[in-house]
């Protein structure tokens, strides 16, 4: 009887064992599932914001360039007014059409000037 008691209780040791082996693994899966979903994560808003980020570079850059490109009209249409100054004398029906042209190109400089890309781009939808 007393080999029945030691090896009872050397299996429940053993049982007792192997349960906290068990346990200790599923913790530790357990830890790292919940850190490579972390990681995960953080890797989305990382990249989100790198987008982000890229996204509002582009839009800065083209709005830069939105208002070069008024500029540039404006001064176009200032030297196709001048441009028609000149041609007055010899041909007033050709200079009153450059006028007209310069005007044109004059107003759509002003009112691309202050515009953004997205205020561009809604107004051509509208």
């Amino acid at each position: 009887m007393v080999d029945q008691n030691f090896q009872g209780s050397a299996n429940s040791k053993e049982g007792t064992k192997s349960e906290k082996i068990r346990a200790a693994a599923g913790d530790a899966f357990s830890k790292a599932s919940d850190m490579a979903r972390d990681a995960g994560e953080k890797a989305k808003r990382a990249a989100s914001d790198t987008a982000s980020s890229m996204t509002d570079s582009v839009f800065g850059l083209l709005n830069e360039q939105i208002g070069a490109g008024a500029d540039s009209a404006g001064r176009l249409a200032n030297a196709m007014r001048l441009a028609a100054d000149d041609l007055s004398k010899e041909s007033p029906v050709l200079a009153g059409v450059v006028r007209t042209a310069a005007g044109n190109v004059g107003h759509y400089a002003s009112r691309m000037e202050n515009q953004t890309v997205y205020q561009l781009t809604k107004s051509a939808s509208d």
